[in-house]
């Protein structure tokens, strides 16, 4: 009786996981919002999506929000910048 081409085959090695590294762009302005913003924005995150890179996290003020979102904007020269901070009272 034949062996099915897939017992022939030598055993595939375990797949490797790697740290995928965060992109220079998104390092820099999560960065730069927690040492001007120090502790004003909790659970803060920068990402890139096809959209653009998109804020989110939460902080207590509007202001908060707008100047997090005015130190990204330093940092990016065309990408579209999309703030979906949450002000929570």
């Amino acid at each position: 009786m034949p062996h099915a081409v897939q017992d022939m085959l030598p055993p595939t090695p375990p797949a490797r996981t790697q740290p995928v590294e965060e992109p220079r762009l998104v390092r820099e302005i999560r960065g730069r919002i927690q040492q001007r913003l120090p502790g004003r924005v909790h659970f803060l995150s920068v990402e890139l999506s096809d959209e653009g890179i998109v804020l989110s996290g939460e902080c207590c003020t509007f202001y908060s929000k707008q100047m997090a979102q005015h130190v990204a904007m330093g940092v990016v020269e065309y990408e579209r910048l999309i703030n979906n901070i949450t002000v929570r009272h």
